[in-house]
């Protein structure tokens, strides 16, 4: 985030979007969804991807993300947490053990967005 508040010009925007960060807390144990991993537990997380090769991910919360943006000199304007959007719903969206599915997104948005704009004149001249 430190480059982007330096790249920016005066009064230019940032939008970021992620997934939401306790989205991936959640697992489903067969019968219901649980919470496996702590909220705040921030740091390196390995998973099975879909195609059978390890992945890690870098778990933050969502106060994290937006102090970065702070730390940055960005103003945040808007946070948004997205809700499920029943039209774009497909079949493969309702076995509850798949990564993406209704039942999830039901008790968790799926993504973040975050807008912030770089201030248009330097904050020690407020």
């Amino acid at each position: 985030m430190q480059l982007a508040g330096r790249y920016l010009r005066a009064g230019g925007c940032l939008i970021v979007s992620a997934e939401n960060p306790y989205y991936s807390c959640l697992e489903w144990d067969g019968t219901r969804y649980v919470v496996a991993r702590p909220y705040v537990g921030e740091g390196p997380q390995e998973y099975a991807s879909w195609k059978g090769v390890p992945i890690v991910t870098h778990h933050r919360t969502l106060g994290t993300f937006v102090r970065y943006i702070v730390a940055a000199g960005l103003h945040v304007e808007a946070l948004v947490e997205t809700p499920l959007n029943p039209a774009a719903v497909g079949e493969a969206h309702v076995d509850p053990a798949r990564w993406y599915s209704v039942a999830r997104a039901r008790l968790v948005p799926t993504t973040f967005i975050v807008k912030a704009r770089k201030p248009r004149v330097p904050p020690n001249l407020l």
